[in-house]
């Protein structure tokens, strides 16, 4: 088997494929093999996350987040209210790594103080956090991730330090899922 070629294995089915299949993969900026590059291992799913394809779209939103510091939480999808006070969770229905936190006030208002927002899980602030000023139309978290396992919920809790005077409205936020 050592000495099979790649292209005389079976082959296999996209119905097939799970996420965690190894693929082999040559690393070129290893050279510790040769000079080309070294062969290693990868899942599916670390494959689809280096090339960026992600499985799902997650979002939440809400008409506004009020200019008060009290804490809200926006609505799965979008609901065109205020955000509320009390946590709308979603059960994720298979394990999967979150990333790529993005923001957007579609109609900037306030004063420009900031307005956290945080991906929660089972009730608990995670590493997915953006702070933006209300008056900045859009920010993004592309740095961190967060591993969840079937059954556990999220929400997005929005927090500010300050108030803002006015909220920003048309309030939106997306998170990438790679299973």
């Amino acid at each position: 088997m050592a000495d099979t070629k790649i292209t005389a294995l079976t082959a296999l089915t996209g119905a097939s494929v799970t996420t965690t299949d190894p693929l082999p993969i040559v690393d070129v900026n290893d050279t510790s093999m040769a000079p080309s590059g070294t062969t290693k291992k990868i899942a599916v799913s670390e494959l689809a996350i280096g090339l960026g394809i992600a499985n799902a779209i997650l979002s939440w939103g809400a008409s506004g987040v009020s200019g008060t510091t009290t804490t809200r939480y926006l609505f799965p999808n979008y609901q065109d209210s205020l955000a509320g006070t009390a946590a709308i969770q979603i059960e994720v229905p298979k394990g999967t790594r979150l990333r790529n936190l993005r923001i957007r006030h579609n109609t900037t208002a306030g004063n420009g103080n900031n307005i956290v927002y945080t991906l929660r899980v089972n009730g608990v602030a995670s590493a997915l956090t953006v702070t933006i000023p209300s008056t900045t139309t859009a920010a993004q978290d592309t740095t961190h991730s967060v591993t969840v396992a079937a059954g556990d919920r999220l929400d997005i809790g929005v927090t500010k330090a300050a108030s803002i005077g006015t909220s920003p409205s048309g309030v939106t936020v997306t998170l990438e899922a790679y299973v």
